[in-house]
């Protein structure tokens, strides 16, 4: 029924009083909507209100029953953060052609729909799949003739409440499609008899598939021990009056050498497929 006044709403949020004042009412039908705009001095926190009836009265002077309270949305203004920005597929940042690399984003609050770029790509504000604050998005590599592609990943979005991610977190991931080449390989003498193969970009150091053979038709599996992430040493335990060490336990002069690297790869996994032939020195 009609009201001589219109009830007086308190509203507080994160429990204080909300800090501004313009609340527009809508009477419908004696239905009365209060829309108010949160500004930025509010406290964030659960909103919770109350109708004060104090002094209302119907047209025949009725007083109204008492106080009307309950709570609703919550208050956020702050904006999300990413938690960390991840990735797996790939080794150490590095990644090649035909790879799946999973790229995961972990946020400070559950968001809305994020997206993801990724630069040197076709990928930019692609969708990514997830739920609450941890949202993930598949990246299957393409080929590329470039070596070395630097690719920066980046994400954004909202938050529930709308509050927009604006960070700057990143990170790198290199597409390589190209085999690594061997600039140099010596085949030393002496007490420390090996074969030390440089590589024109960083191995990995886990794969030590290499073989050498000899003019002698046997194959060899030496010891192989990476003092830098480029350079490869090859041992061989001396094997006496054979065709590669004499009988002073010492690869011989003038030895001829043929290095065998079918296994050994570069970080993003691509292979040195191809065997060379070294005389030693």
């Amino acid at each position: 029924e009609p009201l001589s006044s219109t009830p007086i709403l308190v509203l507080m949020t994160g429990g204080t009083a909300v800090t501004g004042t313009a609340v527009s009412v809508t009477n419908n039908n004696y239905m009365y909507m209060y829309t108010y705009t949160l500004v930025t001095g509010d406290t964030e926190g659960e909103a919770t209100y109350r109708f004060d009836a104090s002094g209302v009265t119907d047209l025949a002077g009725n007083e109204a029953a008492g106080d009307v309270t309950g709570s609703g949305a919550t208050f956020d203004k702050t904006p999300p953060t990413v938690v960390s920005l991840t990735s797996t597929g790939d080794t150490n940042g590095r990644t090649k052609n035909d790879d799946t690399v999973r790229i995961t984003a972990t946020f400070s609050e559950a968001m809305s729909n994020p997206t993801v770029s990724v630069s040197n790509t076709t990928i930019n504000g692609a969708a990514m799949s997830g739920s609450d604050n941890v949202w993930t998005y598949v990246w299957d590599v393409p080929a590329t003739a470039n070596n070395d592609l630097l690719c920066e990943v980046t994400v954004s979005g909202t938050d529930l409440a709308g509050n927009p991610y604006s960070g700057t977190t990143s990170m790198t991931i290199v597409v390589d499609n190209v085999a690594p080449t061997a600039t140099a390989i010596v085949v030393k003498r002496g007490d420390n008899s090996k074969v030390v193969v440089t590589f024109d970009e960083d191995m990995d150091v886990t794969k030590t598939g290499f073989e050498l053979t000899s003019g002698d038709n046997l194959t060899y599996s030496p010891t192989v021990a990476f003092p830098t992430s480029k350079i490869a040493e090859l041992s061989l335990t001396p094997i006496l009056e054979n065709y590669i060490y004499g009988n002073d336990g010492y690869i011989k002069n003038d030895a001829v050498v043929t290095l065998i690297m079918s296994n050994a790869t570069d970080v993003a996994g691509n292979g040195v497929v191809r065997s060379e032939e070294h005389t030693s020195e």
